[in-house]
């Protein structure tokens, strides 16, 4: 909501409606703009760690990562209140359309996340504004147009199936390598991991003050490593 009553607000008091050229030329390049911030926006994701480093490195982290995630919701802020309010369009069918849109994305989570990681969706989601773009400018800018739309197919396309270049580094605080997984997958609402076979002590959701048995457990896992090697 940040990024919208931003994107809002740039339009009730920048955006001038007495030049229409000027009008168009604004909403289309939000919508361009929506491409590029939705891939930027999923690589910050990704790559700024928000549980690592002292308490000013953590409060910096967030408020850049707000930054980047913001933007592609300033631009849709910009689009969206544009077409209600100051493209003189009926506001009955322009509302339908956005109604119609909002589901559709919804419907589209469900299912791409069925067949995408989050990174991936969240790059293919990208390609929307292109083709809103295209559609705002017509065969003007179809050269560019196509261009982008195909750069950014290709990008969540091979993301996705190379085993996620553009992937979170950091998980719960920690630093997370691709290797030691087998198999990773997505769905609505969770991530399922297969790790790699080994022995270590038990994970704990939190150890009891009197705690005193995780040196009995470290002694019996090297017990079980050592009669698996003989």
């Amino acid at each position: 909501m940040l990024g919208m009553t931003a994107g809002a607000v740039r339009v009730f008091t920048k955006l001038k409606t007495n030049q229409e050229k000027e009008f168009w030329k604004t909403v289309s390049g939000a919508c361009l703009f929506f491409s590029l911030s939705s891939v930027l926006s999923a690589i910050a994701l990704c790559f700024i760690p928000l549980s690592v480093g002292s308490f000013v490195e953590k409060a910096v982290a967030l408020l850049g990562l707000t930054f980047f995630c913001s933007l592609p919701f300033y631009c849709s802020g910009i689009i969206i209140t544009s077409l209600l309010t100051k493209s003189g369009l009926p506001v009955s069918r322009v509302y339908a359309a956005d109604l119609i849109g909002a589901s559709f994305g919804c419907l589209l989570v469900l299912v791409g996340l069925s067949y995408f990681d989050p990174v991936s969706l969240i790059i293919l989601s990208g390609s929307f504004g292109v083709v809103c773009y295209f559609l705002l400018n017509g065969r003007t800018y179809l050269i560019r147009s196509l261009f982008l739309l195909v750069a950014i197919l290709l990008l969540s396309t091979v993301n996705h199936f190379t085993g996620n270049s553009i992937r979170p580094l950091f998980v719960k605080g920690k630093f997370e390598k691709r290797e030691e997984y087998l198999f990773e997958q997505w769905n609505s609402f969770s991530r399922v991991l297969v790790f790699q076979k080994k022995i270590e002590p038990a994970q704990l959701w939190g150890e009891a003050k009197h705690f005193r048995v995780k040196k009995q457990n470290n002694i019996l896992c090297l017990l079980m490593e050592m009669l698996q090697r003989w």
